[in-house]
């Protein structure tokens, strides 16, 4: 239950529209936008950190500048005034205004209490986004004590407290355990016989047969008519403004960037990943309830870790990019945080010197002489996930990181649970994960969903 905030009631209560439009934006706050500095002078500073020139990169947020400032958002075509302009005060205000109404009618109302409850905490979430934001700003302008003990607050109020024992796991191999071929194999069967008309569409061709973006919108386009999606309004567009697949939620398109390359395997892949997020979205438009449509507070890195699973068992392994990437950023996360043996955090370079070995080692697998190409490799992947771990931040504080990255990895975590925990009706438990964009994982969210659906009959 979001927390509790008395406000200056309206003469009457809001009516269930206008409770109902509450749920029916999720995604007001996008914090990671006011974390980034322009790609040119993000790129010039990668090159001289990586190459030793400074010690730590010099990055500025000019977003972080103007906070309390409107600005333009999105396409403007065909917007009004208001959806033209945002200001995080107003957010701000507007998200406890929702809070207390939501909280007020779920507390004193008959019906539909749980959906209440849910849009609620979706407008917690929202709020502390913004208290995100608003303490990056004062940390920047003043590192003291107190503003890094806000900081650290606000992530974990957003993201949840880091788990040192993961991080352990991953570092001694244990974590393997976790993810266990048995599980994935029965996986595997369930998927290839679930999604058999959509992976279909990709020819079975060797790995070292590559398709550009437009073979692969043609091989997706039949994926969607093969499954029946296209006949629900889901389509498949290249879009030069996307720098990776994904799918948009408000058009129903799966977006490709211009010059997207991928073999068969690789294809399979994006298909089951991508049209996990355009099912989920389009069962949750069946329910009639906006957020299991768009997404609850914490559906994100459920939603995330269970595509990167099914990924992983269309081949029958866990030898994926995404999750590499995914335990690769728990590793710079974990050192940054101070979590290995020595039990100190670090600054950018520090968690960047500390990272890059294990990532290195992870990378050579058997091999035991490291080569120069692996040595490059395993630090310009670690370059990333440190810009990503250090992100509105000046990078030269130890421990100060942005903890949205290691969501990813405890979504895969939490995924296998859940999967093992129904082991014997692995089948009905993808059905379940798949009714709506909300966490899966959690049992309390599972509680609150299945009240909402109640709710609705």
């Amino acid at each position: 239950m979001a927390e509790k905030i008395t406000l200056n009631r309206h003469d009457t209560d809001p009516s269930r529209e206008e409770l109902l439009n509450y749920g029916a934006l999720p995604s007001s706050m996008d914090e990671f936008a006011y974390f980034n500095d322009i790609p040119s002078k993000r790129l010039v500073e990668q090159k001289r950190f990586l190459s030793g020139e400074k010690r730590l990169p010099n990055f500025y947020y000019q977003r972080l500048d103007r906070i309390y400032d409107d600005f333009q958002t999105g396409d403007m075509k065909d917007m009004s005034h208001e959806e033209r302009f945002v200001n995080l005060l107003d957010m701000k205000g507007s998200a406890y205004k929702a809070i207390g109404e939501l909280d007020h009618a779920a507390e004193t109302g008959i019906d539909h209490a749980a959906e209440y409850t849910m849009y609620a905490d979706m407008q917690e979430k929202n709020l502390n986004l913004i208290r995100l934001v608003e303490s990056a700003e004062r940390l920047r302008e003043d590192n003291s004590d107190l503003n890094r003990l806000d900081w650290r607050n606000a992530n974990e109020r957003c993201y949840g407290v880091f788990r040192p024992d993961y991080f352990q796991a991953i570092l001694d191999g244990s974590y393997k355990e976790i993810f266990n071929s048995t599980l994935l194999s029965e996986l595997k069967k369930i998927v290839e016989t679930k999604y058999a008309s959509e992976l279909s569409a990709v020819p079975n061709t060797p790995d070292d047969i590559y398709y550009d973006s437009r073979q692969i919108e043609t091989i997706c386009n039949q994926a969607i008519i093969n499954n029946g999606m296209a006949a629900a309004g889901v389509a498949v567009e290249i879009d030069n403004t996307v720098t990776n697949a994904n799918y948009s939620r408000p058009d129903k398109k799966l977006l490709l960037p211009p010059d997207l390359h991928r073999n068969a395997a690789e294809t399979r892949r994006l298909i089951i990943h991508e049209l996990r997020h355009a099912e989920r979205n389009l069962n949750g438009i069946k329910t009639g309830v906006p957020l299991l449509a768009e997404g609850t507070a914490n559906y994100l890195e459920a939603e995330e870790g269970l595509n990167v699973i099914l990924e992983c068992a269309v081949d029958g392994n866990f030898d994926n990019a995404s999750f590499d990437r995914a335990v690769e950023r728990y590793i710079v996360a974990g050192f940054a945080l101070g979590a290995d043996k020595e039990g100190h955090s670090r600054d950018a370079r520090d968690a960047y010197e500390a990272s890059w070995p294990v990532i290195a080692k992870r990378l050579a697998g058997n091999v035991t002489e490291m080569s120069q190409e692996i040595t490059q490799k395993a630090q310009e992947r670690t370059w990333k996930h440190i810009e990503n771990a250090f992100r509105g931040t000046n990078m030269h504080m130890q421990g100060m990181i942005y903890t949205k990255l290691k969501v990813y990895y405890e979504g895969l975590v939490n995924n296998m649970s859940y999967f093992s925990d129904n082991a014997d009706d692995i089948d009905g438990a993808l059905d379940k994960a798949l009714i709506g964009k909300y966490n899966h994982t959690s049992h309390d969210e599972c509680e609150l969903v299945k009240k909402v659906l109640d709710e609705q009959d």
